[in-house]
């Protein structure tokens, strides 16, 4: 607009078209506003999944570290079993020696010695 100028009013045709305008602008820059959110989700789920792929061997040594402490807790648990087992041998042993022991002892007595 040249100075001095008064301005063209705009009709009802012409005001319909610029709304219409300004509508599919405000849509786009929603638009646009979702497909930098989901960018960014992308971006930050890269990241989670490098990170996760950094982790990972980190993690399969620890899977196998606890393999190996659940593998020696069952070898410690057969030992206690086993040593439970060799306990209740011995008292039972420990009980048959006394009771010759003793049957010893008795007839030794009835013997006189």
């Amino acid at each position: 607009m040249i100075e001095g100028e008064k301005p063209t009013p705009i009709g009802a045709g012409e005001q319909i078209r610029i709304s219409n305008s300004l509508d599919r602008i405000k849509g786009m820059s929603k638009d646009l506003n979702e497909l930098v959110q989901r960018i960014g989700m992308l971006i930050q789920g890269k990241d989670d999944l490098l990170k996760n792929e950094w982790q990972k061997p980190e993690m399969e040594r620890n899977y196998s570290l606890i393999a190996a402490l659940e593998d020696e807790l069952e070898k410690l648990d057969q030992a206690i079993n086993d040593a439970i087992d060799i306990s209740v041998k011995l008292q039972e042993g420990e009980g048959e020696l006394r009771e010759r022991f003793l049957d010893i002892e008795k007839r030794m007595r009835t013997r006189g010695y």
